[in-house]
């Protein structure tokens, strides 16, 4: 935790530091670049809107894994973008990055399975054991929204670039959505009667994952490990991910 403050003040004391010395945060457009000398061989630049991408999380079990069988890979889905990155550019070609983005996570049931809530929290549950009169389920899924701090270092040879890093996460509460068909029938879903929904479960707030990319021009694909469950103990299955997707660059 006291790392994660560190990191975090330490970004707002470089921000300081570039708009005192009058750099434009964003230029004429957000794919354009501003850039200031300090010194004879340092440079930084802060751009906006770097980039956006979507991948697949797989999930992975450090503790249970009663997710694991009522789930599969291209069902849970991550899409995150770029609102802002500092970077530092200590030589021709390499770059150490700091940045600030989105990211929404959604982790969808097989058939007849659903997240359902409990206090504060969710737990999986076939629909059989149900008493709200749910015959059948159309979708069942619990979504995440993260900021996240990524800390990288890039090297470009040409077109082709490598990225790796840590990236700091902070989680707010996930929400839980269901739809599905009634004994009669009839559609149900969040605002229904028999629905299940929960809007407060509870992550673990700070989370971290591993990052590596390689990109070609503006167009890349990208892995990462997130170590940590992102519900909080009691609370919800504990289950981590590994995720792989793609990645687009804009002025990259």
């Amino acid at each position: 935790m006291k790392r994660f403050v560190s990191v975090i003040a330490g970004l707002l004391a470089v921000s300081a530091l570039v708009f005192a010395q009058g750099i434009e945060p964003f230029g004429e457009s957000i794919s354009e670049k501003t850039h200031r000398d300090f010194g004879s061989r340092e440079q930084v630049s802060f751009n906006g809107l770097s980039y956006i991408g979507v991948g697949f999380h797989a999930p992975f079990y450090p503790v249970s894994n009663d997710y694991l069988d009522h789930t599969s890979f291209f069902k849970n889905v991550e899409f995150f973008f770029n609102l802002a990155e500092l970077q530092f550019h200590p030589y021709s070609g390499g770059s150490i990055s700091i940045g600030v983005d989105m990211d929404w996570d959604y982790y969808k049931m097989n058939k007849d399975y659903m997240w359902h809530p409990i206090t504060n929290g969710t737990i999986i549950e076939p629909v059989a054991i149900e008493t709200q009169d749910i015959k059948r389920v159309k979708k069942s899924q619990l979504s995440v929204m993260s900021f996240e701090f990524p800390i990288t270092f890039e090297h470009k040879a040409g077109a082709w670039s490598f990225r790796a890093g840590v990236v700091p996460e902070i989680n707010l509460n996930g929400i839980a959505r269901f739809k599905g068909i009634d004994a009669r029938d009839s559609n149900i879903n969040d605002n229904s009667s028999g629905a299940q929904f929960s809007n407060g479960i509870i992550t673990n707030r700070f989370t971290y994952s591993f990052l590596a990319a390689v990109n070609y021009g503006g167009l890349g694909i990208y892995a990462r490990y997130n170590p940590k469950p992102q519900l909080r103990l009691g609370y919800g299955p504990q289950f981590s991910s590994v995720t792989v997707g793609l990645v687009i660059g804009f002025g990259m």
